[in-house]
């Protein structure tokens, strides 16, 4: 069993200058807006998860755990992928596990198989635009495995989102981080191309932290993972989103390819702490009182398309 224990920091001291400079950056300058929490898995835990099948079936299914829903055809057949289990864990007991060798290839998603919620029509879907919040930020803790032979590993797994249009309240795709077999991350850019990192960036077999920021005003996103910001190519940091003109989140949730090359999917992707929040663009005058603070601590479908 996997378990990660987090060491308690020693005591800090703190300056007078600290003290007022980390009340700034509990109570930043008035006009920021306000963080909103959309989803908390509360790190899959009891009682709010359970041991067992995460999703029930897009078409009809049931079971599902707090309103996941899955395109997992092997669910259909009884060997579903995708659990809740307490064998590998980043924190607490439980964690959501992406079984490989029980990835169906389905040709209705080109190979892919997807753990979702969603906002079933664009008059019910969050809108951070126009609740001041364009900024929603995924983060999550996820472990991939590896296999001797990586080349029958999944091509892509890890965690995307997707979007409804202003102009035609139709559901688009959004944009995805992906954990890719050379051990560096791929994301989903306009028209459905992709942009990738350098290879053997992250390892495999180890838990990472990720964080992706989707900017619903600049209509791009970006990742950071165990606290650096990626770099995408030569110096692409800034992603644009694969559909244009995305005011609202549609859906939200992870996905992991079947390996369509050699048919053989071997390895195994567990995701803990998955939470989604919306906050805004800090103000100038925000930006500057945290950098004094800073300063201070001197001690411190469901219908889905693949274009």
């Amino acid at each position: 069993m996997v378990r990660v224990c987090r060491q308690r920091s020693a005591p800090v001291q703190w300056t007078t200058l600290g003290l007022i400079s980390a009340a700034v950056l509990l109570f930043p300058a008035t006009g920021r807006a306000q963080v909103f929490t959309i989803f908390n898995s509360n790190g899959f835990e009891s009682p709010t998860f359970v041991s067992g099948t995460l999703g029930s079936y897009y078409l009809g299914g049931s079971g599902g755990q707090q309103s996941y829903l899955t395109t997992d055809f092997s669910q259909i057949l009884g060997t579903p992928a995708g659990n809740i289990q307490s064998g590998t864990v980043f924190a607490g007991s439980q964690a959501f596990q992406i079984n490989g060798s029980r990835l169906f290839d389905d040709s209705n998603f080109s190979g892919q198989t997807f753990w979702y919620r969603n906002y079933p029509t664009p008059g019910s879907a969050y809108n951070p635009v126009l609740n001041g919040r364009p900024i929603v930020s995924v983060n999550y803790d996820q472990r991939v495995t590896s296999v001797p032979l990586n080349l029958n590993e999944m091509p892509l797994v890890g965690s995307y989102m997707e979007g409804y249009a202003q102009t035609d309240g139709t559901q688009h795709a959004l944009g995805a981080v992906m954990f890719n077999q050379n051990g560096g991350i791929t994301a989903f850019t306009l028209g459905g191309n992709t942009v990738s990192t350098a290879n053997g960036l992250y390892t495999h077999d180890a838990w990472h932290h990720f964080q992706v920021d989707f900017d619903f005003g600049a209509q791009t996103y970006r990742a950071f993972v165990d606290g650096n910001l990626i770099t995408f190519g030569a110096a692409l940091t800034n992603v644009p989103f694969r559909t244009s003109g995305l005011d609202r989140i549609a859906e939200y949730g992870f996905q992991a390819s079947f390996n369509e090359a050699t048919t053989v999917t071997q390895n195994n992707a567990f995701f803990d702490g998955y939470s989604i929040v919306a906050s805004g663009v800090p103000e100038p005058s925000s930006l500057v009182l945290a950098g004094v603070a800073i300063a201070g601590l001197r001690f411190v479908r469901r219908r889905r398309k693949t274009a």
